[in-house]
């Protein structure tokens, strides 16, 4: 895992770990019920895209606070 050590940086590092076990535990047991694959699926895809769209507005100076989107 890439997430520096420090202030925090222990948190980050566990919360990435969480995430990444979920999404390949949802992956799994997604091919074991013959599910669609996460990258099919229109939720997962809205959450892409709505991470996408803050990370975009980030690198362009224009933050809001995630309450604030429709």
């Amino acid at each position: 895992m890439a997430v520096a050590k420090g202030w925090g940086g222990d948190l980050f590092a566990a919360m990435e770990e969480a995430i990444a076990v979920a999404f390949r535990e949802e992956v799994e047991e997604r091919r074991r019920q013959g599910d669609r694959p996460i990258e099919e699926d229109p939720e997962y895809k809205g959450f892409l895209d709505r991470a996408m769209n803050q990370l975009f507005r980030e690198a362009a100076g224009e933050l809001e606070p995630p309450d604030s989107e429709p």
